[in-house]
């Protein structure tokens, strides 16, 4: 199975301040490898972890191996038929895994050259149970019984939107464009989700509880707007919003290339343009990556004080 994680530790520029139209300025960012890329187990979602094609269970391992058998019951005690039991070394190695039968009941060899363990169970429709780390003495048998607890049903909405340019006869789409979410929450606007505008200016949200937002769109070069919108559980909302050309625009410009600890270029890294207030406060206004040879730009750039931030990620196999 593969996950996503970041390649690298989130890397920062220096603020760089635009104090005049046309003005160009050049942040550049040297990101160095994050060195915790290993997922945690525990955040294996339930039906990518039963996609996960299984190795055969080989049932002529030498029998004088320990062994390790027990049931894997549901919350009201009854039996989980073809529940996945995983056998794992301390550092969350595979090492074998099997199903359960129609009584719930499971059986499975361990390894001679390991001595301390760690298990877990998964069904279809539960949330994944793991065990604490045990150790096994040669000829040893045990009995380890998982209780797996339903996977919360909660019915979510989404947004499908896209942003255009509504200031030409012939509107195109607003690619890196910052799209960010609001509920009110105690009477106050409560920042709850942020998205980025593709290509074809679409952003997306997932997982939305039910109810009103606010929308705020930022891009530069274009008047910040806002919309509202009613997200229904078990739907998609499709709106379409558009923004007007700012007509006085710095149309100042921020470039600079993502390099690696070895000062190679990084292809396709995440790059956001931060506004810098007064305060140190950051808000993100645009979102771009970088071309085949390290390098972003941001065009339209504003009067203001900014800093971009990158990062990568990549898919690794667990």
């Amino acid at each position: 199975m593969q996950v996503k994680v970041d390649k690298y530790k989130l890397g920062r520029s220096a603020i760089g301040s635009m104090i005049s139209k046309q003005q160009e300025l050049t942040l550049n960012i040297k990101l160095k490898t994050n060195p915790n890329q290993n997922p945690n187990i525990n955040e294996i979602t339930t039906q990518s972890f039963i996609s996960e094609s299984l190795p055969e269970f080989n049932i002529l391992q030498s029998i004088s191996n320990p062994t390790i058998s027990g049931k894997v019951m549901d919350s009201q005690n009854n039996p989980i038929e073809n529940a996945v039991v995983k056998l794992m070394d301390v550092s969350l190695n595979p090492i074998s895994n099997t199903l359960t039968d129609a009584e719930g009941n499971y059986s499975i060899n361990t390894s001679p050259n390991i001595d301390v363990y760690t298990m877990l169970s998964i069904a279809s429709g539960k949330i994944l149970n793991q065990t604490n780390t045990f150790t096994l003495l040669t000829g040893e048998s045990k009995t380890m019984n998982f209780t797996l607890l339903d996977v919360p049903i909660i019915n979510f909405g989404n947004i499908s939107g896209k942003l255009i340019d509504k200031t030409i006869n012939n509107p195109i789409p607003i690619s890196g464009g910052v799209v960010s979410l609001y509920k009110k929450i105690n009477n106050n606007l409560t920042l709850v989700a942020m998205s980025y505008t593709d290509l074809t200016g679409v952003y997306f949200f997932n997982q939305i509880d039910p109810g009103d937002y606010t929308l705020k769109f930022n891009a530069l070069g274009f008047i910040e707007s806002e919309g509202t919108i009613t997200v229904e559980k078990d739907k998609i909302a499709q709106p379409v919003n558009m923004l007007n050309d700012d007509p006085v625009a710095a149309k100042g410009i921020i470039s600079g290339t993502i390099l690696d600890e070895n000062n190679l270029p990084i292809v396709g890294a995440d790059v956001i343009l931060y506004s810098s207030s007064e305060n140190n406060t950051l808000t993100p206004i645009a979102f771009t990556t970088t071309n085949s040879i390290g390098r972003y730009s941001f065009m339209n750039v504003p009067n203001g004080n900014f800093v971009v931030k990158s990062n990568k990620l990549e898919m690794i196999t667990v």
